[in-house]
């Protein structure tokens, strides 16, 4: 293991350490989850289809169902957003139809957030999320953010 992961792993909190595992690179989760680990922590990772979290210390393994629905605000931060800006519920119910469209292929939507700054050379595919993205104003006709 390198020196600067090593003494990274030292420096970790031994109380309240809990490492988001949701929609993680598998292979970091396995790296930080010894660090986490040894000092006591959790993995906690939100499954999105099953509305469920999963708890994980070195001992125990928790799936806990969620009952009630996720605000919207909770999803996106363990999705790692960060809100820059909120709108009125009439506003979102106005612009419902763009609104589906971005969040219905999750996969798709941070394809096109990762590629932002090259719209368009974006495949033919991305027509609909980029409409999308012009009606509810957040990029011009001429795909400018």
């Amino acid at each position: 293991m390198p020196t600067r992961i090593a003494k990274l792993f030292k420096q970790l909190p031994t109380t309240n350490l809990y490492l988001n595992a949701t929609n993680a690179d598998t292979s970091i989760v396995v790296m930080f989850s010894y660090a986490v680990f040894k000092n006591k922590g959790y993995i906690i990772a939100y499954d999105k289809f099953e509305n469920t979290y999963n708890l994980i210390s070195k001992k125990t393994f928790f799936n806990r169902k969620i009952e009630n629905s996720m605000k919207i605000k909770d999803f996106f931060t363990l999705m790692g957003y960060k809100i820059l800006q909120q709108t009125t519920i009439e506003k979102a119910i106005k612009n419902k139809k763009a609104i589906k469209i971005l969040f219905k292929d999750m996969q798709m939507l941070y394809n096109l957030r990762s590629n932002y700054y090259k719209l368009h050379n974006l495949p033919s595919s991305y027509k609909l999320l980029l409409k999308a993205l012009q009606d509810l104003k957040f990029i011009d006709k001429n795909l400018k953010w």
